[in-house]
């Protein structure tokens, strides 16, 4: 349980510092002239991360997040917008203006994916 929590809490401070440093990269460089989202999305055991760890060893392509599941649902900042219980619920909405802030913030801007 300890351990759960300490693995947690050290997977949260990188995703801040991660955070930080594209936060920092947004500051510090001009946005890219055309910019363009690609969203990956598999079946559970259908290889996307995978296709996200290939996809990330391109420079041109800024991923939201680089460790653990690779996940963007899974930052600790979006956590907090949505409820697990209910994500398999029809009439559930997930706040997606909330959520694309949030991701803008790892994104570095000026790459162009």
């Amino acid at each position: 349980m300890i351990r759960d929590r300490l693995r947690l809490a050290r997977y949260d401070a990188r995703c801040r510092w991660l955070r930080w440093r594209s936060q920092w990269r947004n500051w510090t460089r001009p946005p890219a002239a055309e910019r363009y989202f690609l969203f990956v999305l598999c079946p559970t055991y259908g290889g996307s991360t995978l296709m996200q760890e290939i996809l990330s060893t391109s420079p041109g392509v800024s991923p939201n997040n680089v460790w653990g599941t690779r996940e963007g649902l899974g930052l600790p900042q979006v956590r907090r917008h949505f409820d697990y219980r209910r994500l398999w619920d029809a009439d559930y909405e997930l706040p997606w203006p909330r959520i694309r802030r949030e991701w803008e913030g790892y994104w570095q801007h000026d790459l162009p994916v």
